[in-house]
């Protein structure tokens, strides 16, 4: 919830200015899934879609946003 409304708030401001970047960090849970409980595997599942939707949104306006999954 805090990584959307901090990228919600922030990309306001970086598609007026037209660049910028955004790093989010999720798990690699987010990615692979199996390895920790359900309810965590979903959370960071939810963070990566929500990255990859960020990137097809903001990149028209030149706004990187990228997800560290360690």
């Amino acid at each position: 919830m805090v990584a959307f409304l901090v990228t919600k708030h922030v990309a306001c401001i970086m598609v007026l200015v037209e660049r910028g970047s955004i790093v989010i960090i999720a798990s690699i849970c987010g990615v692979t899934g199996g390895m920790l409980p359900y309810s965590f595997t979903n959370k960071k599942h939810t963070v990566v879609g929500m990255c990859r939707e960020g990137v097809a949104e903001l990149g028209w306006y030149s706004v990187s946003m990228n997800c560290m999954s360690p």
